[in-house]
C-alpha cells in the first residue's frame, strides 16, 4: 500500500475523514473479486489478494440486510491508502447512513499518535 502518515500530533478520538468509494453488494463485490482472481492466476484462493481487494472497507448491513462494502479502488479519497495492521492505532466507526441507507464509515484515531506515525486500521 501507499500509507498514510501523520502530519501534525494527533490526539485519540480525532475524525480523519469519512471512508469514501462507491457502495457496491457486498455478494457481488466478491464474486467479481473471485472472477478477476480465475482469470488473471486459475484459482480464486484468498491469498495472495489482488489490488482491488485492498481498497474496499465494509459497512455492514445494507437495505434489506444484505451486506455492502465501500469500494474505492477506482475513485476514493485519501482513507483508501491508510494499511492495515496486527497493531493499529485508527479503527473504521460508522457515523449515520447514507441515501443508499448503508452506514457510511469515518477512520478515527484509537490512541494519540505522535506527527510522522503511519496511520493503521
Amino acid at each position: 500500500g501507499h500509507g498514510v502518515f501523520a502530519t501534525a500530533a494527533l490526539p485519540e478520538g480525532t475524525v480523519l475523514g469519512e471512508y469514501l468509494g462507491q457502495a457496491r453488494s457486498y455478494e457481488v463485490w466478491c464474486e467479481e473479486i473471485k472472477s478477476r482472481k480465475r482469470d488473471r492466476r486459475g484459482s480464486d484462493a484468498c491469498v495472495p489478494f489482488i489490488p482491488e481487494e485492498l481498497y474496499a472497507a465494509w459497512t455492514g448491513g445494507g437495505p434489506k440486510g444484505t451486506g455492502v462494502v465501500v469500494d474505492a479502488f477506482w475513485a476514493g479519497n485519501t482513507m483508501r491508502f491508510i494499511n492495515c495492521s496486527c497493531s493499529p492505532n485508527a479503527t473504521f466507526g460508522d457515523f449515520g447512513r447514507s441515501f443508499q441507507d448503508h452506514y457510511r464509515i469515518q477512520v478515527v484515531t484509537t490512541r494519540d499518535i505522535p506527527q510522522g506515525e503511519q496511520i493503521s486500521v
